[in-house]
């Protein structure tokens, strides 16, 4: 039975066999979404951690202008001893491969009935890239000045992604984070989107230095596995109940599939659920969920159906976990959001 889809694996395969055509409708659809394009796009060069770490745009600019530059100086080769036959087969296995990535995980990954397919990353379609460029680039070539180039784009690849990756890594788990000079965090950019700022909270309820940290996405949601929240302990001291609540999601630019559940609960365990789809979380934004009057001490999150998206935190260093972005609304109207978390445009007038 299918973890993830909700049906077995061998009916969802009968019915794409039986439909032929819903199959290369929601394949069309997967390849003409942009979202999917550019989570393509930024994991076929690299996103790393919990796919939290991630180059800026203009690296992948870079990375991306130097494969485009290397794929037209192949071009340039001739043919030489690689017999036409065996440079089509190779390029039929290329698209071979593509095709059953999408296949494989539209059987096994995506719920059904699925529009899109989900969970394929940029990383899969190296293979058939590496097979698309022997077909086209194997051969000699009778211009030293195209040889000369191949090496210096060859040389400059290996030096972009070794100081570009190094430089990366190093901040992201080694250099501590920089600071302004309100104590408000510089927040890592998440996947295949731009840097989040994080101003200060002038609402927000003060926070004791130590608790300044690093905004960094955590762990993607996925299917029956439960995240804590850290609730914020003003909000359980309040005499006031809380009425809305909300969480700031990433989707890494992408529109997620399926279901999730926020769970709060009070003092006496008494547990509140609330249902929503992850598909209408919007990037690097709040979710605001109107909740029953209460004191809650605690908050949970989980995907029922599908996964994806992080929730943003503030984090130390060594990833230990400071807080959740969150913000909340208390009965009597007051509102705070996590110091050095940036705050939603408005909450509730």
């Amino acid at each position: 039975f299918g973890s993830v889809t909700g049906m077995p694996t061998r009916d969802i395969l009968a019915f794409y066999l039986h439909d032929p055509l819903a199959f290369l409708t929601v394949l069309a659809n997967t390849l003409s979404d942009p979202p999917h394009l550019r989570g393509y796009s930024v994991s076929f060069i690299g996103a790393l951690g919990w796919l939290d770490t991630i180059f800026t745009p203009a690296w992948y600019s870079l990375f991306w202008s130097l494969v485009l530059a290397s794929f037209v100086v192949s071009l340039l080769y001739s043919v030489g001893h690689f017999r036409l036959r065996y440079r089509l087969l190779l390029l039929l296995c290329a698209a071979a491969d593509i095709i059953l990535i999408f296949v494989a995980l539209l059987l096994t990954w995506t719920p059904h009935p699925a529009t899109m397919i989900e969970g394929a990353s940029g990383r899969y379609f190296v293979p058939p890239a590496l097979m698309t460029a022997y077909a086209l680039g194997a051969g000699a070539t009778r211009w030293r000045v195209v040889d000369w180039l191949g090496r210096g784009l060859a040389l400059a690849m290996l030096l972009t992604t070794t100081y570009g990756t190094t430089q990366l890594l190093a901040q992201r788990f080694w250099l501590p984070p920089a600071t302004a000079t309100t104590g408000s965090p510089t927040a890592v950019p998440q996947a295949a989107g731009p840097e989040v700022p994080a101003p200060a909270v002038a609402e927000a309820p003060s926070a004791p230095a130590s608790q300044a940290g690093l905004m960094r996405a955590g762990p993607p949601l996925q299917r029956g596995v439960t995240q804590a929240l850290a609730w914020p302990q003003e909000a359980s001291a309040s005499n006031s109940p809380v009425v809305a609540v909300g969480i700031m999601f990433g989707t890494y630019m992408r529109q997620n599939s399926g279901e999730a559940e926020l769970r709060l609960i009070n003092g006496d365990g008494q547990i509140h659920s609330y249902a929503f789809s992850l598909s209408t979380l919007e990037d690097n934004a709040y979710r605001m969920f109107d909740v029953h009057p209460d004191r809650y001490v605690k908050a949970e999150i989980m995907a029922l159906t599908g996964g994806g998206p992080s929730v943003w935190q503030l984090q130390k260093p060594t990833g230990e976990v400071l807080q959740s972005c969150l913000v909340y609304v208390l009965a009597n109207g007051e509102q705070a959001a996590t110091v050095g978390c940036p705050p939603p445009p408005s909450v509730y007038p």
